[in-house]
């Protein structure tokens, strides 16, 4: 499998550009292909994910779980300001695809249906 990432296809979205259909890239990203993560999209993370990873670690190991222990610290998090650790990776400068290529269909160029998530 070949991964080509980090292409832009954008620029940023952000001032005049935030909120607006993604305007064509200027300039070239010498980098391409370097298979770094580098650019996540700010996402909603659920306040109560961490309950959940909490309750699935505990149910895999047979362990008790105590569900109103976990909402009551879950809920003095959130009175206190603090909430789910944001990824470091988060940016608007978000708008990059990553290809990825089989090597028989990059080798032999093949012409190949692509999948678009």
């Amino acid at each position: 499998m070949y991964n080509f990432s980090n292409i832009r296809y954008a620029q940023p979205p952000v001032g005049d550009l935030r909120w607006a259909a993604p305007v064509p890239p200027t300039g070239r990203n010498p980098q391409v292909q370097t298979g770094n993560v580098e650019h996540i999209c700010p996402q909603a993370v659920p306040a109560w994910t961490a309950i959940a990873q909490n309750f699935t670690l505990a149910y895999v190991q047979g362990l008790p779980f105590n569900f109103s222990a976990a909402e009551a610290a879950l809920q003095a998090d959130l009175e206190s300001g603090h909430g789910p650790p944001v990824d470091p990776r988060t940016s608007e400068d978000c708008l990059f695809l990553d290809v990825f290529v089989p090597k028989a269909i990059f080798e032999k160029q093949l012409k190949a249906p692509v999948l678009v998530w």
